[in-house]
């Protein structure tokens, strides 16, 4: 009889588990070392943010009170998607909904350039915030406005519609009608280009340009399609999730979790560049680690840095290969 090889491909052998195989040569993202620089970066970028905003240093203080919540809303949005995708969850780590997050992370830092490019857009941020809640309230009206339990809450909330229209410096013919007269805030796609809506002669502003575009709109080309057909529910998601449920399908256990985290670090490190640089903080020791590390784990944080947080930040000593 002649002599044939034969590799056993079942996962597990009369003589034990057959090991996976490696096949990728991107870095598993291990989150315990880095979780020191973001807590550092944190820290830092937050003391000053909150001491800018008491003590009137940062102006005008609506302004940044906005940018103070949007980089809480970073923090905390990382934090969620690293609980999402922790180890300690295996194996019932949950990276579609982690990376569902991560998209709300591409937004705050779309939403943080545009506030920090000109101080002039925090008035068109309010005065969306006020049609979004006029409309809240306007679909509760309709439901629940003949019960009398109801009448403390619209009066509360009419109140609260007051004080952001003040804040927006709204006239009465936006405050009566704002879904005719606010239009929207831009969404990320058109956060760098020209917009015509009906009824406006110009086109609506752009809100980010020059080199923080070049970043964004590389950001978005690149991630966005993606994880907004999980957030939205699409065959995506109905993908990643039946895979995601099957870990010991996985050749790379850890590698979906480790894109996930890898993303969620990068959007964090870009956004508190952003706001250091905006709110002409003492540099961070902890950012410029946390860069430098991502620059080993990461093929697009080097993009990153290249367009644009190299020369922010004089991060030279990084080697740009």
């Amino acid at each position: 009889m002649g002599s044939y090889t034969v590799v056993d491909r079942r996962r597990v052998t009369p003589t034990g588990t057959i090991p996976r195989p490696h096949l990728t040569t991107r870095p598993r993202v291990d989150h315990k070392p880095l979780k020191a620089m973001v807590e550092g970066t944190w820290r830092h970028v937050s003391t000053h943010l909150e001491r800018g905003v008491r003590d009137g240093d940062l102006r005008p203080e609506t302004l940044w009170t906005h940018i103070w919540g949007l980089a809480i809303s970073t923090q905390q949005t990382h934090d969620g998607v690293i609980l999402l995708i922790a180890d300690r969850n295996k194996p019932k780590t949950l990276p579609l909904q982690g990376a569902i997050l991560v998209r709300s992370m591409l937004e705050v830092l779309g939403n943080v350039m545009a506030l920090t490019a000109t101080s002039a857009s925090i008035k068109w941020f309010l005065a969306d915030g006020y049609r979004r809640k006029f409309e809240e309230i306007q679909v509760q009206k309709q439901i629940f406005g003949a019960r009398k339990e109801w009448k403390t809450w619209f009066e509360q909330m009419d109140t609260v519609l007051d004080t952001q229209a003040h804040w927006a410096g709204l006239g009465a013919s936006r405050r009566r009608n704002p879904s005719r007269n606010i239009p929207d805030w831009p969404s990320p796609y058109w956060l760098t280009r020209p917009r015509r809506i009906k009824g406006r002669k110009r086109p609506l502003p752009v809100l980010i340009r020059g080199n923080r575009a070049k970043l964004f709109e590389e950001g978005y080309r690149f991630w966005y399609s993606q994880l907004s057909a999980y957030a939205h529910q699409r065959s995506a998601a109905a993908h990643m999730a039946i895979f995601a449920s099957n870990p010991d399908a996985h050749w790379e256990p850890g590698a979906l979790e480790s894109i996930v985290a890898s993303e969620a670090l990068l959007f964090f490190a870009a956004t508190m560049s952003e706001l250091e640089t905006a709110a002409s903080m003492p540099p961070s020791r902890d950012l410029r680690v946390l860069w430098s590390s991502l620059w080993d784990l990461d093929e697009e944080a080097k993009r990153f840095v290249r367009i644009r947080y190299r020369r922010l930040l004089a991060l030279g000593a990084l080697k740009l290969s």
